[in-house]
C-alpha cells in the first residue's frame, strides 16, 4: 500500500545510476576548465610542484608516471606522453614539465598506489602505500594551489562519491 501510495523504492544501483548522471555534467565541465588552466612554473605555487616532482623517489616516480601514461592513453587523451626521464642519479627530471592534467593522472597513479597498499580486512595500510599517499596529496594540494580551478574539479568529484557513499 505504501509503495502504491508513495511509490517504489529504487534500488542501490538506480540510485548510483542517477547520482552520477546528475553529477557528470558538472564534473566533466569543471575537469575541462582545469585541465585547461596553465600552470605558471615561475609562480611559487608552480615552483612548489616542481619541488614535489624534484623530490620523487625514481622507482615510485617511475611506476606512477608509466600507470599515468597507460591511463591516459586508454583514456584517449591528447598529449598523453609525459616527458621524464630517470637519471643515474635517481633524479627524475622532466624535459617539458607536465601540465594540470598529466599531474592529475599522476596523482591519482598515487592514490592508486595507496589504495594498493591497504589491507582489504583490516583497512589499514602498510608503510608503502602511506608514502604514496602522502606523495598524492602533497601532489593534490600543490595543484590546487596553483589552479584553482583544479580544486573545484576535485570537490565536484568529491561531492558525487560523497552522495554515492551516503
Amino acid at each position: 500500500v505504501f509503495d502504491t501510495v508513495m511509490g517504489g523504492a529504487d534500488g542501490p544501483k538506480a540510485l548510483s545510476t542517477a547520482i552520477r548522471s546528475a553529477k557528470q555534467p558538472g564534473i566533466k565541465a569543471a575537469y575541462e576548465a582545469a585541465y585547461n588552466t596553465p600552470i605558471d612554473y615561475s609562480a611559487a605555487s608552480g615552483r612548489k610542484i616542481e619541488e614535489i616532482l624534484g623530490r620523487l623517489p625514481a622507482k615510485k616516480a617511475e611506476a606512477a608516471i608509466a600507470k599515468a601514461m597507460e591511463r591516459m592513453n586508454y583514456d584517449g587523451v591528447p598529449n598523453a606522453q609525459i616527458m621524464a626521464s630517470i637519471g643515474q642519479n635517481g633524479k627524475v627530471t622532466f624535459s617539458q614539465m607536465p601540465n594540470v592534467m598529466q599531474l592529475d593522472y599522476i596523482k591519482r597513479a598515487f592514490s592508486e598506489i595507496a589504495q594498493d597498499g591497504t589491507d582489504a580486512l583490516t583497512g589499514r595500510m602498510n608503510s608503502e602505500g602511506a608514502f604514496a599517499g602522502r606523495i598524492a596529496a602533497d601532489l593534490r594540494n600543490a595543484l590546487g594551489d596553483a589552479v584553482p580551478a583544479y580544486k573545484t574539479a576535485l570537490a565536484e568529484a568529491s561531492d558525487e562519491f560523497a552522495l554515492q557513499d551516503a
